[in-house]
This record gives structure tokens, sequence and C-alpha cells, in this order.
């Protein structure tokens, strides 16, 4: 009699434990899936040419329009820290029809200096930190854009430090760019940076 209730409580033990374990399997693949399933990045097939920049080369514009030396050396600082929090977000360029070369917000820009607008626009944001895919968000005069295409960046040492993120402003020809990430670990805060386009 007491086998029989030492089996019983073993084999109800297994069966809790297995179905424990496979809701706990079913529970990742959807919090995974809800990662990978970011319909707002648009098939880059289906775009029009666009004059796509390498960090790089987008680093240059901002070297020609402004040699902040601080601004670098904390750079390079971060680049050594792993996962760290969002704490420096800007639009960092803007690209048109109209204005066809990258032009280079710099951090106290309320507005563009060129005229953008025509059948293309793109606009690109900075992100100093870790920001959860799926909180990025950007908007002009409050109508949603597309995010087309992110390039995380790395220093030497191979860690992510942060992404320049590319969205589609497209069909506009100005207005209010709003744009905001939330960091992918504590604190977890949001940030946000704005320009006007001319």
């Amino acid at each position: 009699m007491i086998k029989k209730g030492i089996l019983f409580i073993m084999v109800l033990c297994l069966a809790l434990t297995f179905t424990t374990t496979s809701v706990f399997a079913e529970n990742q693949n959807l919090n995974v899936d809800k990662v990978n399933n970011n319909s707002s990045i648009q098939d880059s097939s289906s775009l029009p040419e666009f004059p796509l920049m390498d960090w790089q080369t987008l680093q240059s514009l901002k070297e020609k329009k402004s040699n902040d030396q601080e601004s670098n050396d904390q750079t390079e600082a971060i680049t050594r820290a792993a996962a760290p929090p969002l704490d420096i977000f800007e639009v960092y360029a803007i690209c048109s029809e109209q204005h066809p070369s990258w032009e280079y917000i710099g951090q106290n820009d309320y507005a563009t200096d060129y005229d953008h607008g025509g059948s293309y626009m793109y606009v690109v944001t900075y992100e100093r930190g870790i920001a959860n895919p799926a909180s990025r968000e950007a908007t002009i005069d409050g109508y949603d854009l597309t995010l087309i295409d992110y390039e995380l960046l790395s220093g030497s040492d191979g860690i992510v430090y942060g992404a320049v993120v590319y969205w589609d402003a497209s069909g506009y020809q100005e207005g209010q760019f709003y744009s905001q990430s939330t960091s992918m670990n504590f604190p977890w805060n949001t940030m946000y940076d704005w320009i006007n386009i001319q």
C-alpha cells in the first residue's frame, strides 16, 4: 500500500514537471516570436535606391560640422562596458530628393539648414546604449514612419555599444520629426529627440 502511494506521488511529480517545462518552453517561443516578428521593418528589396551610408561615413559628417572631442572620448569609454543602457539619443542625419547628400544634425539644432522633400526622404537616428528593438518609433507631424534598416555599432573589442537606425519619411515635404527608444535593460529609460525639417 505504501509502495503504491509512493509510486503515485512520483508519477504525479513527473507529470507536473513535464507540464511546467512545456508551458515554459511555449512562453519562451512566444517571446522570441514577438522579438523576431517586427512587421515595422520594411523589406529593403521593395524600396527605391537611396544613399544608405555606413557608420564611418555618417561620422565624417559629424566631424565636418563639429569637433566634439569630449563626446568621442565618452564613446570610446563606453565600448568597454557590456550592454549599457541608453545615455545618448539623437536625430543624426537627413537626406532627401531635394537635398540628396546627407545633412548632419548638430546636438543643439532645432531645424534643418536645408530644405528637404521630394519623392524620398530618409532620417537617421543614433543610439548610444542598447535599446529594445520593439521600442523604437518615429513620427513626422504625428504620423508613424517605417523603420527600414539599422546598423549595430561595436568597439574594437566586439562589444555592441549602440546603433544607427534608418527611417523612411518619403512623401513628406516638411514637418517635425520625432523619434524615441527605450533601454533594453535597467533603468529602462526612454530617450527621444526631434528636429523641424524644412
